[in-house]
This record gives structure tokens, C-alpha cells and sequence, in this order.
């Protein structure tokens, strides 16, 4: 089944189900954009982005922040 999937952010690296999918933001919008992607996304960060609450132009988001070292 390809309707959730799971979206790890860490600094400047995108991985999408566990792949490294980007290096960028600009290299994750373009990969967006030309890849078939799941509707429901699942998305961890390191760090408090603004950014991230753009990606739901793209899919529907699920975002979990990190707070303390494992603790999401």
C-alpha cells in the first residue's frame, strides 16, 4: 500500500520510508512534484521548521517535532 508513508527530517536530508530522497528543500519540492508520493505523510524533524507546514500542499502531514533527544 502506497497511502502513508513516513518522512524523517534531519538538518538538510529528506528520507521518505527510510531512503534518502534530498539534500534540500529544493531538491525535496522538485522531487514532490515529479515522484507519485503517499497521500498521508507521517513527518519527524529535528527542529521547529516553518517549512514543514508547507509540505501539505503536497500531501496530508502528520508532524511530530523533537522536544529532547528521542523524544519526539
Amino acid at each position: 500500500m502506497n497511502w502513508v508513508g513516513i518522512l524523517y527530517i534531519n538538518e538538510s536530508r529528506f528520507y521518505v520510508n527510510g531512503h534518502l530522497t534530498a539534500t534540500s528543500w529544493d531538491h525535496f519540492y522538485n522531487h514532490c512534484c515529479f515522484h507519485a508520493l503517499p497521500k498521508i505523510m507521517v513527518v519527524f524533524s529535528e527542529r521547529n521548521d516553518p517549512s514543514v507546514q508547507q509540505l501539505s500542499v503536497f500531501f496530508k502531514c502528520l508532524c511530530y517535532k523533537k522536544i529532547r533527544r528521542f523524544v519526539y
